[in-house]
């Protein structure tokens, strides 16, 4: 249990902390700002920094980091949040900090903001998704374009605007706004990978990107290299459909049923019990974006004994 005279103490470093790496800051000091990390550090800027998702490992990156967004951040206002008393726990302290940049100022309803209605599902269905998302579009009365590619994007200096050639609808058309976001996620692009005698391969051959589907494959031998999401819908799909099917993968996958997962790995952050000790749907979300993938898997390894 963490005490008063504990919080204090951690309140205490914490705010010492901010005014050094704010002072750092302030000075243009990258690599004076990075120093007050420890060696094994970890960045991970979710879009206030970098205008991107980047995880930035070891002083040498943050300071990088630093020189190259420090003059257009101009970071500012450094202090822990409103009701978070900052809290250490096994050596470790937490806390949970405000700021400001030159682009704006990000914001998290106080743990005192009325309780959640939580009834949106953690794993969400991609129909239920797209539902929301073509609602959102018409209540909001935002000007979406559907059916569009973007061919590609410029920036001018001088007029401080992109020009951005897109085809609509089998049309080109010439777009020049002042701000261009690129949203295509990590698996926008699909990576195809080569093997011997794909040249030569008589039957047909594709990426899931472009998967038609199982009806045509009924009562044929197919292969589906891999073993992610969507290599297992792919080939469930085709055994229903009657298709002979084989699954190629380098090592053993772990499978969880969902209910489990969220029991014992997921429950301190999406319970109520989450939420009757302050963890917010916000809170929640935010805590695990801000864990990097390179240390993930610590996390991970406990939740199934017996794997190393």
């Amino acid at each position: 249990m963490t005490t008063t005279a504990q919080q204090t103490e951690a309140a205490t470093a914490v705010t010492t902390w901010l005014a050094e790496f704010s002072a750092a800051l302030v000075a243009n000091d990258p690599a004076r700002a990075a120093a007050l990390f420890t060696e094994d550090c970890f960045w991970r800027d979710l879009i206030s920094f970098t205008w991107n998702f980047r995880t930035f490992e070891g002083r040498a990156e943050i300071t990088r980091m630093l020189e190259a967004t420090l003059s257009r951040v101009q970071p500012t206002g450094w202090a822990v949040t409103d009701g978070e008393e900052p809290a250490e726990t096994d050596g470790i302290t937490e806390a949970w900090i405000n700021f400001e940049t030159s682009a704006g100022r990000g914001t998290r309803p106080p743990a005192a903001a009325p309780r959640p209605v939580r009834n949106w599902p953690v794993f969400s269905p991609k129909d239920k998704i797209a539902d929301w998302l073509e609602s959102y579009t018409k209540i909001m009365e935002l000007n979406y374009w559907p059916g569009t590619e973007a061919k590609s994007a410029s920036y001018n200096e001088a007029s401080k605007e992109w020009t951005v050639n897109v085809e609509r609808d089998g049309e080109a058309a010439v777009l020049r706004p002042k701000q261009l976001v690129l949203a295509t996620g990590m698996s926008g692009k699909p990576n195809i990978p080569s093997f011997p005698g794909m040249d030569t391969f008589r039957g047909d051959q594709h990426h899931s990107y472009v998967h038609p589907g199982p009806d045509a494959y009924k009562g044929k031998r197919c292969v589906v290299i891999g073993s992610n999401n969507s290599a297992f819908d792919i080939c469930g799909a085709l055994w229903e459909s009657g298709a002979d099917v084989t699954m190629v993968q380098r090592s053993s996958t772990h499978i969880v049923r969902s209910a489990t997962l969220m029991d014992i790995g997921l429950s301190a952050l999406y319970s109520e019990r989450a939420v009757d000790s302050g963890i917010t749907t916000e809170k929640a979300d935010l805590i695990f974006a801000s864990i990097p993938y390179r240390i993930m898997h610590q996390f991970q390894i406990p939740l199934y004994p017996g794997r190393a």
